[in-house]
């Protein structure tokens, strides 16, 4: 008697998931290249707008690609044939020469920049690859000489993070940010009407400022001689912020706490969805940076790219701990790591930000002016630090899978 084939109900899912983001990032991709080629022949001279939408076509494109295999995957899983396991030969090698050209593509990207016309399609390009390469030779570098998961599962982590995570982040981040702001125009009301008009007037400016810099900078700088509003910055971009990412970008590791996760597999799969998270918010901050400011920006992403793969794989190992030992004390030490330098990094990216707001502020003056001033350097020993974790990870995990060791 024949055993009827049974479903398997995560490649279901994951067909879905992938199936579904390919088609909205194809139309969306679409939409934007229409937007963007019907807003240049009716304006010529809006090449920036024209630039932001062909940079969302690029993502859009890049998204599609990134859940393309999890839905290959799931269609041969579904099939009953055997998953291939898709691993490159001599992958350290590309990964070390992709991460050698990172710097090439930065340097081109500047004089790329400054022609306008060519910069339209090369830019964002040049982007992906900045954002990308390094992503790639993170998570090539510390898997090397480790066995691995399926790439159905490693794919599904990628898929899942982008569809379900990233979405679910951004609105819990535009709900606080939502209830923050209504309580603080509430407290306006209560206690200070007159400021309450003010901030109606303000908030017109910046709406009416076209995305001008400059202009941004005019109108919030006055702001900032107020101690209450750069400390409520922080509090919220170095506190909150990180507090919440951490506790989220995991979220698709969760599935597999039922079958407890071996620290490797909880370390890995964190990287994974920290990646899929950086490459999202990476991408996504440079669709419309200005062509003087491109290069800096492109730096600071790598930063924060290596910030979210080393904080996600440390909470990552802290969840497998937890759930195949019972050592809910090393998940709460890894969240309060990953915390502590996701705080420590968003601290010091506003102080290299508010540089051109320490001017006019007398508190950044008085106080905060040397860690301005040394806040460049802070993120770059961060960084520096966040990648000998990873290192280290790597020597670690493989004495972990010694014979002597099992």
């Amino acid at each position: 008697m024949e055993t009827k084939p049974t479903i398997h109900w995560p490649s279901i899912g994951m067909l879905v998931l992938s199936g579904g983001g390919i088609f909205l990032s194809s139309l969306t991709g679409g939409l934007f290249l229409f937007l963007g080629v019907f807003g240049f022949i009716q304006d010529p001279s809006e090449t920036s707008q024209f630039q932001g939408m062909i940079n969302l076509v690029v993502i859009s494109s890049l998204v599609a690609l990134v859940l393309l295999p999890s839905a290959i995957f799931a269609v041969i899983r579904l099939m009953g044939k055997p998953v291939p396991q898709w691993r490159l030969a001599h992958e350290s090698t590309w990964a070390n020469i992709g991460i050698v050209l990172v710097p090439v593509l930065i340097v081109s990207g500047i004089f790329v920049s400054m022609n306008r016309y060519i910069s339209f399609i090369l830019l964002p390009l040049l982007q992906i690859g900045i954002v990308i390469l390094p992503l790639i030779w993170l998570l090539v570098t510390t898997r090397r000489n480790l066995s691995l998961s399926s790439s159905q599962h490693n794919w599904g982590l990628a898929t899942f993070s982008l569809t379900v995570t990233v979405p679910f982040i951004i609105f819990t981040e535009a709900v606080i940010v939502l209830v923050l702001v209504v309580a603080g125009v509430m407290y306006l009301k209560t206690w200070n009407p007159g400021l309450t008009q003010e901030f109606s007037v303000t908030l017109n400016r910046l709406m009416s400022s076209g995305g001008d810099n400059e202009a941004i900078l005019r109108i919030i700088r006055p702001y900032f001689s107020q101690p209450i509003v750069l400390y409520s910055v922080f509090a919220v971009m170095a506190g909150l912020i990180p507090l919440m990412e951490e506790l989220l970008k995991p979220l698709a590791l969760w599935f597999f706490a039922s079958r407890p996760l071996t620290p490797k597999e909880g370390f890995l799969g964190g990287m994974i969805c920290g990646a899929a998270f950086a490459l999202f918010e990476s991408l996504g901050s440079l669709v419309s940076i200005e062509a003087v400011s491109w290069a800096s920006v492109a730096i600071g992403r790598i930063g924060t790219g290596i910030l979210h793969v080393t904080a996600s794989g440390l909470v990552g190992w802290g969840m497998a701990k937890a759930w195949s030992e019972g050592r809910i004390g090393m998940l709460a030490g890894a969240y309060i790591a990953a915390f502590g330098l996701h705080s420590l990094w968003n601290l010091s990216a506003l102080m290299t930000g508010f540089r051109e707001l320490a001017q006019a502020s007398p508190v950044m003056v008085n106080s905060l002016i040397g860690i301005v001033q040394a806040s460049p350097f802070v993120l770059v020993m961060l960084a520096s630090f966040m990648v000998s974790i990873l290192m280290k990870a790597n020597i670690l995990l493989q004495k972990a899978e010694l014979p002597e060791n099992n």
